[in-house]
């Protein structure tokens, strides 16, 4: 709800006629679940509210933005853009609103258009439960083995493997941040190594070379692609500059930041969120990190 706890949710369900019938909760009220599998939209997000709220997380569940990537649906994103989380506007075109305007023709509103006034709330929750279930109604009887067999029971194993964390060597982030600064300062080059257009003046001003490549505004590139074919000391030392500081910016400052206590940092693994089917990882991204480089000793 936005302000701690659970605020106001629902439940949808058939009833014994086989109506499609929405139950309104508000706040912590104990439901038994028993044996009956709970189908969640999202369910890492869901189960750890229910957890924070002491409140009980049923044993057998499905996931409908998971079976909808398992059927290939929603709108998939050739990469993976780790700075959206999952749910809602994720990568894949995975979000409820989505899925039930897609393949129920249901039209929901967003939750900022409903916060502001809390009469249409109720009707926004029942939506919610409504679309879910309908969805595995429609989706579970041709779901593909591995959403069963694999999808599923992996979801549990990667919160654990997020909650449990990974361990860094805050000793190795210390000297490697300090090395890394002492090696940038080291540099001394003719230009800001910053600023586009100094490299583009150099690169096609002062060298001369002709452009080949260009960005979508029309300027010649000058990204490191292009930087790594032209055989000049001066280049070469912006490349070597700009994957020191990379290194500083996305690994160093990211660790330090989001590290626990432990010296744990949790990133997200992904299920949902690639066209070919891998996992990926976000905030931080554990799976970009250079094989061969230094930064590998940061994981105990």
């Amino acid at each position: 709800d936005g302000q701690g706890g659970l605020g106001q949710w629902s439940i949808a369900y058939r009833d014994g006629e086989g109506r499609l019938t929405v139950a309104p909760f508000y706040g912590k009220q104990p439901i038994e679940f028993g044996d009956c599998p709970v189908v969640f939209h999202n369910y890492k997000y869901d189960a750890r509210e229910l957890k924070a709220n002491k409140m009980p997380v049923p044993g057998k569940f499905h996931d409908t933005m998971i079976a909808a990537y398992c059927l290939g649906l929603g709108r998939q994103a050739p990469k993976d853009d780790s700075k959206k989380k999952s749910g809602s506007d994720m990568v894949g075109g995975l979000g409820l609103k989505y899925l039930a305007r897609r393949h129920l023709g249901m039209t929901m509103k967003t939750w900022q258009e409903v916060k502001d006034h809390p009469e249409e709330v109720p009707e926004y929750n029942a939506n919610d439960s409504a679309a879910t279930y309908l969805l595995a109604e429609k989706w579970l009887p041709i779901l593909p083995r591995h959403y069963f067999d694999i999808d599923m029971p992996l979801l549990p194993v990667l919160m654990a493997m997020e909650d449990r964390g990974i361990q860094i060597d805050p000793k190795f982030l210390e000297t490697y941040a300090k090395e890394l600064d002492n090696r940038l300062a080291s540099f001394d080059l003719p230009l800001n190594p910053h600023a586009t257009q100094d490299i583009q003046s150099y690169v096609y001003g002062t060298l001369g070379l002709e452009p080949w490549k260009f960005t979508d505004s029309g300027a010649p590139s000058v990204e490191a692609e292009v930087l790594e074919q032209i055989h000049d000391p001066v280049v070469k030392q912006i490349l070597a500059y700009k994957e020191l500081y990379k290194d500083k910016g996305t690994y160093v400052e990211n660790y330090v930041k989001m590290r626990d206590v432990n010296d744990r940092v949790h990133p997200e693994l992904k299920q949902t969120s690639t066209s070919t089917g891998r996992l990926s990882c976000a905030r931080p991204n554990l799976q970009n990190v250079d094989r061969e480089g230094e930064m590998r000793k940061l994981f105990v």
